[in-house]
């Protein structure tokens, strides 16, 4: 067996999270059944320049937190989260954020995990070359496209199209516009996301 055959497959599901909501878990638990990788680490972008947040990053590292110990049964250890991007000043982009776990975790493999909706504008992304050949995506289905409307939406790109049972083509975008709108979001993410955005007034007012 290969030293990459022997290494842990590691799928990243990056972002913004803000806020996070069952569509994240849908996405690993489909990166996890379909075995292209043993474990899912969710990794919070920190404060970026080139990005505007409606939340401050601990508040979505709280709420990841939550959805992962409310979502994610106890003894579901495959999936973690991981402050890497957080805890490295000035890390900003794909290719940076590999280049950091490869550097921190020598005995993990990592490919990247998106929905199906970003596979089009991979190449507006940082260092559109770079990040073809040192990144391969999982893209897991959020709409009715087929495998070849994906793939071909980028082929210069490292993609493999994850099938999956179940689909959950829902945003942070329209959950911030369901919560600032104080319309409910049951079924959209855990009780305990809900009390913690109620209890500081997360998302008033704001889309």
């Amino acid at each position: 067996m290969s030293l990459t055959q022997d290494r842990i497959r590691v799928g990243v599901a990056g972002g913004a999270f803000d806020p996070p909501h069952y569509g994240h878990l849908v996405m690993a638990s489909a990166a996890l059944n379909s075995g292209a990788v043993d474990e899912v680490w969710f990794v919070p972008s920190g404060d970026r320049p080139d990005k505007t947040y409606r939340t401050a990053v601990a508040d979505r590292i709280e709420l990841l937190t939550l959805l992962l110990r409310d979502g994610v049964p106890e003894d579901e250890k495959r999936v973690r989260l991981c402050t890497v991007e957080v805890e490295v000043p000035n890390l900003v982009g794909t290719v940076e954020l590999f280049r950091e776990l490869r550097t921190r975790y020598t005995q993990h493999s990592f490919r990247a995990i998106i929905g199906s909706d970003l596979t089009k504008d991979l190449h507006k992304w940082r260092h559109p070359a770079a990040l073809q050949r040192e990144v391969s995506f999982l893209v897991v289905p959020r709409a009715p496209e087929s495998e070849k409307e994906i793939i071909n939406a980028s082929p210069e790109f490292q993609i493999e199209y994850l099938p999956s049972a179940v689909s959950f083509n829902v945003s942070s975008t329209s959950v911030r516009a369901l919560l600032a709108d104080k319309k409910s979001v049951i079924g959209l993410m855990p009780r305990s996301l809900i009390e913690y955005v109620e209890r500081n007034n997360l998302y008033d007012a704001i889309r």
